[in-house]
């Protein structure tokens, strides 16, 4: 595996009202290789969400610099980091975010056709994702409709149906009843498998951590360890670095 995104000596500052600065991340340096399902732990404040927002492309660091593909996504410009988003990146939000109004099928097909996929290929590949994520007999129905867990399976279909590169999950799970978050980190192991995706995600749940192949903890926008597990026989454990 050769590494896809890297952090190195990552900062955001923050002036607040009375013009003082937060220092939200300080010295970020990590890397994240291809293939891999990684998380990055902490509790509320502790720099996760901006982190996950810088190496998303969207929020630029007050410091230091991200690689993406070997390219600094920092020096892009907008309408740069916008085209990286639509066409190599994805994102999954603990708010799904789905389109009340439509269907599964149609959430989906919905971000095909912003994604310039051909209407050809449109049908097919929503019908696919929904089929792989479970939901092959709920495609039809509104998110009203949906369990919460289901609409989040909706989202992490629209999300991948494109084939990016890599997707960013932020708290995916937190809104979600143990056994059914447990779920959705599983579907995410299968598709780092069979996908070939690459999956950041953040969270503060313990029980999520076990499916993740490295775990960077952060405290106070630093990271203050990095574990990296072997789940080459299905098993969690891991090493501190």
């Amino acid at each position: 595996m050769s590494v896809l995104l890297k952090a190195d000596n990552v900062s955001r500052d923050f002036t607040i009202g009375d013009g003082s600065v937060v220092h939200a991340l300080s010295g970020i340096d990590l890397e994240v290789q291809g293939g891999q399902l990684v998380c990055l732990r902490g509790r509320s404040g502790s720099g996760k969400t901006t982190l996950i927002n810088i190496l998303g492309a969207l929020d630029k660091p007050s410091g230091g610099n991200v690689y993406f593909e070997e390219n600094n996504i920092t020096e892009f410009s907008s309408a740069d980091c916008d085209k990286l988003r639509r066409h190599k990146m994805a994102f999954v939000f603990q708010s799904v975010a789905l389109i009340s109004t439509m269907t599964a099928y149609e959430n989906v097909e919905f971000a095909l056709r912003l994604a310039g996929v051909p209407i050809g290929e449109r049908s097919r590949r929503a019908k696919e994702c929904l089929t792989r994520v479970g939901l092959e007999k709920r495609m039809h129905h509104r998110p009203g409709e949906l369990s919460g867990g289901e609409q989040q399976r909706v989202a992490i279909a629209r999300a991948v149906c494109h084939r990016p590169r890599i997707v960013f999950a932020d708290e995916p799970t937190a809104a979600l009843d143990t056994p059914t978050g447990l779920a959705v980190l599983k579907l995410f192991r299968e598709l780092v498998k069979e996908e070939d995706l690459t999956i950041v995600m953040t969270t503060h749940d313990p029980a999520m951590m076990e499916l993740a192949d490295v775990v960077y903890s952060l405290e106070d926008g630093v990271i203050s360890s990095a574990v990296y597990n072997d789940l080459r026989d299905g098993e969690g454990g891991g090493a501190d670095a």
